[in-house]
């Protein structure tokens, strides 16, 4: 059967005994969760392993800013769709943040 001009593709990627993935065994490596304002400048870091899901990044990012920092009533925060989620909503609204 021709799959005609669709292409799927899951790389080189075959199985070890007990199913774990060869090529990637695991996710390596780390990063970085960054609020910066609106010119670009950091105002919290967090690293993180990078099989983390970014989703509680989130609140652990709000956390990293400085407290002596003031941000704006209703400030916007950009992110994408990864953190799309009620959860993520939540923890801006506690921190006065509005998804842009």
């Amino acid at each position: 059967m021709s799959r005609g001009g669709l292409l799927h593709h899951k790389g080189s990627v075959g199985r070890r005994e007990g199913g774990q993935k060869l090529g990637r065994p695991g996710k390596r490596g780390i990063k970085h969760s960054m609020m910066v304002d609106a010119e670009g400048i950091p105002l919290g870091v967090l690293c993180a392993p990078a099989n983390r899901h970014d989703t509680p990044l989130v609140g652990e990012t709000l956390e990293s800013v400085d407290s002596s920092i003031e941000l704006p009533e209703q400030a916007s925060v950009h992110l994408d769709r990864a953190y799309d989620s009620n959860v993520t909503r939540e923890l801006l609204d506690n921190h006065g943040l509005v998804e842009a």
